[in-house]
């Protein structure tokens, strides 16, 4: 990510177009998005915090799409991970390989508070007693059929990632 373009710094969104390498992973701008969720205390909003469903390429780590869903956080639904995925391919095109999932994604509210990620959301979703279980089965059975019927390989962790093919 610390190519050089015209004595400048490359941005991610550069990255993308081009299908730049990422020398670390050995995958292209394009090969992969994962699916991530971000947590935002919303103090005075309709709900004490709010949660971004994000696409992102995982070489080069341009955002293709995000969703947030009207409700207060909860585990991911089918529909919502759908609706972003489908925006991202219709803005962005599908990725070369497949879509793979976070571990933020997929987690439960507990699972969050052990905080290996250094993002404090589990300790966020604690003090505003919010609490929720981890993305269920039958949720991912349909996201990986939605995925698997685009001709795209659909992994829940990003272990295993490789080059399209």
């Amino acid at each position: 990510m610390g190519a050089m373009a015209r004595g400048r710094k490359t941005t991610v969104g550069e990255m993308f177009k081009r299908r730049a390498l990422d020398p670390e992973t050995g995958l292209r701008a394009g090969d992969w998005y994962a699916v991530g969720a971000l947590l935002l205390e919303t103090p005075g909003g309709r709900f004490p915090a709010a949660q971004v469903v994000t696409v992102m390429d995982v070489a080069s780590g341009f955002v293709v799409g995000h969703a947030t869903p009207e409700r207060a956080p909860a585990a991911l639904d089918a529909a919502e991970v759908i609706s972003a995925l489908a925006a991202a391919f219709a803005a962005h095109g599908p990725p070369a390989a497949g879509v793979c999932f976070s571990v933020r994604a997929m987690a439960s509210s507990l699972e969050m508070l052990s905080d290996e990620w250094g993002c404090g959301e589990g300790e966020t979703l604690r003090r505003l007693g919010i609490v929720f279980g981890p993305m269920g089965a039958g949720t991912r059975a349909a996201i990986r059929e939605w995925v698997r019927a685009r001709g795209l390989r659909c992994e829940f962790g990003t272990d295993g990632l490789g080059p399209p093919g």
